[in-house]
């Protein structure tokens, strides 16, 4: 038995189609929570309501601390002001927050359901600054000195590159939420939306 399906209330072992479809229960207790497992490993907890819910135990968990370490990385960068560092981890935090767009976009890993609508144009901003880095290398970031430490790295969008964005849905977010703010509170302002959900 390589998946299996048991109950977080009572422990119960469950057959796989229990766990499917909308109000599936424990048939030992009546519970909603519902784990299921890969060779022994957790691979996912459902929760049955009036909608389906999937919470999952996967590499997207690995990704958000990824994006964790990365604005960790930046802060330090920012701190020594390591100009070429603070741009490296930026896009390393806008590349984790790509990854973790297909996970929950083309995978369904993770939803941002319980979300407000500004978390998730928060969230969508960042994909225009991730495009830019990736795609045209070009600039979305500004050091700046003079400034308290907290503030000093901020958004540096170009109308240059707003031409060049594929997703032109998102570049009203990108300008409107991020142009101008600081780096790392909008990208640690992301993390706690997404550590609520993995």
């Amino acid at each position: 038995m390589s998946v299996w399906l048991s109950c977080e209330a009572c422990g119960a072992v469950l057959p796989a189609d229990t766990g499917r479809g909308p109000g599936a229960r424990c048939a030992r207790c009546g519970s909603v929570r519902l784990v299921w497992h890969d060779e022994g490993t957790v691979v996912a907890t459902t929760t049955h309501s009036g909608s389906e819910a999937v919470v999952a135990n996967n590499l997207s968990a690995a990704k958000r601390d990824e994006l964790e370490a990365a604005i960790d990385r930046i802060e330090h960068a920012v701190a020594s002001r390591d100009v070429a560092d603070a741009q490296l981890a930026t896009k390393a935090a806008v590349e984790a927050m790509h990854a973790l767009e297909d996970d929950r976009k083309k995978r369904q890993e993770w939803s941002y359901a319980s979300w407000s609508q500004i978390e998730i144009d928060a969230w969508h901003a960042h994909m225009p600054a991730r495009n830019a880095a990736h795609h045209y290398s070009d600039p979305f970031i500004a050091l700046r000195s003079g400034t308290e430490e907290a503030t000093r790295l901020s958004w540096d969008v170009r109308s240059t590159t707003l031409t060049k964005l594929h997703h032109q849905c998102h570049v009203p977010a990108y300008v409107a939420l991020l142009h101008g703010q600081p780096v790392v509170t909008t990208l640690r302002a992301a993390l706690a939306s997404l550590s609520r959900v993995l």
